[in-house]
């Protein structure tokens, strides 16, 4: 086993037994039988774990000989049947769902080829990056929504965190200005669509000539909830003095291109950011690396 695919399961242990304690124990314990078990039922062979596993094993592997998949597999049922619905909503837009294993949480999935992630161009293409990430979105939304019957939920329940969350565990400033831009924004909805969810650059992927989304959450917002997700600072950026200015020309260039409202955008950012910070305190991780992205990018709340 390679340094790499050790690393990405070691952050998968890490964050299963983090999140889950005993359960996550007991379901790492049975993951290589669970593993057998879905290789004998769909005929794969060649499995080779990524070396990027945070909350899911996933494995690439050959099928029936020479179709390239992925096998991804959960320790929690809701949240590989949210997928599993959400790419069967959003089929021919997103990575092909060949099978769905309700009783093993697992997924077998289409393999993008070559499968490299948009982030590969950011910040060095961040023009070029774009314009693919605007296109994924474009063909995301355009999939009809006809939101009937809602099997996905509204983002309301994802935003219930910034109410719930114990306030003495986030800077006052910064939960304050989320519940309340969150509060104001959803009081004028906007139009309603099935969005992806969770649409940062990593979920962005190459196949073939083009570029594709994986892992979706399946969730009910408007466009600029979804766009909200893109990575607008780079890790490598994170020491430069004009990140304001690099945020606010690259949320302009993607209002522009997708007609979004660049102020709605621009809050729901914040709102994100935040939330994810409200995330990493339930799973019991750290919520620094978003909070530090909310105070540079941000550093006058009173102006977002």
């Amino acid at each position: 086993m390679g340094r790499n695919i050790t690393i990405g399961m070691k952050t998968l242990e890490k964050n299963i037994i983090n999140l889950s304690g005993q359960a996550g124990k007991n379901w790492l314990d049975k993951l290589p039988n669970i593993l057998h078990y879905l290789s004998q039922m769909w005929g794969v062979t060649d499995i080779k774990p990524v070396s990027n596993m945070t909350w899911n094993y996933v494995a690439k592997a050959i099928k029936d000989k020479d179709i390239p998949v992925v096998i991804k597999i959960s320790c929690q049922n809701d949240t590989s049947k949210a997928e599993a619905q959400a790419l069967t909503y959003l089929k021919g837009s997103i990575i092909e769902l060949i099978d769905y294993n309700s009783e093993c949480n697992a997924l077998l999935l289409k393999q993008a080829v070559p499968g490299i992630s948009l982030r590969s161009l950011y910040p060095q293409q961040a023009e070029q990056a774009m314009l693919y990430y605007t296109n994924v979105v474009n063909n995301l939304c355009s999939n009809g929504n006809q939101i009937s019957p809602p099997i996905f939920p509204s983002i309301n329940k994802w935003l219930i965190s910034l109410d719930k969350i114990d306030a003495s565990k986030l800077p006052d400033e910064l939960l304050h200005t989320a519940v309340t831009l969150k509060n104001n924004l959803l009081n004028q909805p906007k139009k309603q669509y099935v969005l992806h969810g969770d649409l940062h650059m990593d979920n962005v992927i190459s196949d073939k000539d083009g570029w594709i989304a994986i892992d979706p959450k399946g969730i009910i917002g408007e466009r600029e909830f979804e766009v909200a997700c893109f990575d607008f600072i780079h890790k490598s950026e994170f020491n430069k003095t004009n990140i304001p200015n690099l945020f606010e020309t690259r949320a302009i260039f993607l209002a522009n291109q997708l007609g979004l409202e660049l102020a709605r955008l621009k809050q729901w950012v914040f709102i994100r950011l935040i939330l994810g910070a409200c995330w990493m305190i339930e799973d019991n991780g750290s919520p620094q690396l978003f909070l530090e992205q909310a105070n540079k990018i941000f550093p006058n709340k009173h102006n977002i």
